[in-house]
C-alpha cells in the first residue's frame, strides 16, 4: 500500500449497491492507485496516463447524453421481460408483481408533481427509440394518458443502465443528467 502523497481525484459513486463502497478515489502513492467501489487498480505513471487517455476517448465515443421530451409512441418499450398483455396494466404482470406496485407508485409521484428520472433510450432510426431502462416510468406515463415523456438519449446505451436508481431525483442530479455527467 504505502504512503499516499496526494489524492488526485475523489468522487462518491451514485447509487452504489450496499455491498460496494460508494467511492471513486485516485491516489498518487509510489504508483497511481485507482479505487472504484470494491476494486483497486495499480498503475505506474505512464500506464495511468495511457489509461486516462483511453477513458477520455471512450467517453467521447459514447456520444453525448441528450435530454429531450419525446412522444411516447416513438418509444419501443417492449423487451424480453416486458411483453404486452390484455389486462388493466397493458403488460404481462400479476397484480402482486413488483412492477405493478412500482407503476402505481410512479403514477402517484407524477400526479404529485415530483421530479421523475428521465427514461433511458437509444435511437434506432427514423425518429424511433428503444427503451433501455425505465419500464415502470414509461408505463406510468402511458397509463396516465401522457403523450410525451422526458428521456435521456444515449446512442448504444446499455439495457438496465439505470438499475437500482430511484425514479425520483433531486434538482442537482437532474442538472447533472442534463449536463451529460450521468444517466
Amino acid at each position: 500500500m504505502g504512503t499516499v502523497y496526494k489524492t488526485l481525484a475523489e468522487r462518491t459513486v451514485n447509487d452504489a449497491p450496499a455491498y460496494f463502497a460508494a467511492r471513486l478515489v485516485i491516489e498518487d502513492c509510489e504508483n497511481i492507485h485507482l479505487h472504484f467501489r470494491n476494486m483497486r487498480l495499480e498503475f505506474n505513471k505512464g500506464e495511468f496516463i495511457q489509461f486516462a487517455e483511453a477513458m477520455t476517448e471512450a467517453r467521447q465515443n459514447l456520444g453525448p447524453c441528450v435530454v429531450e421530451l419525446l412522444p411516447l409512441d416513438s418509444i419501443d418499450s417492449w423487451d424480453e421481460v416486458h411483453q404486452p398483455a390484455d389486462n388493466p396494466y397493458g403488460f404481462n404482470a400479476d397484480p402482486q408483481d413488483l412492477h405493478t406496485a412500482r407503476v402505481d407508485e410512479v403514477k402517484l409521484a407524477i400526479n404529485d408533481g415530483k421530479r421523475i428520472r428521465p427514461i433511458l433510450v437509444a435511437p434506432i432510426g427514423e425518429g424511433r427509440y428503444k427503451r433501455k431502462d425505465g419500464f415502470c416510468r414509461y408505463m406510468a406515463y402511458k397509463l396516465l394518458g401522457k403523450e410525451t415523456v422526458e428521456c435521456i438519449i444515449v446512442p448504444g446505451a446499455p439495457a438496465g443502465g439505470q438499475d437500482k436508481k430511484s425514479f425520483l431525483i433531486s434538482d442537482i442530479e437532474y442538472e447533472q443528467i442534463k449536463a451529460g455527467k450521468t444517466f
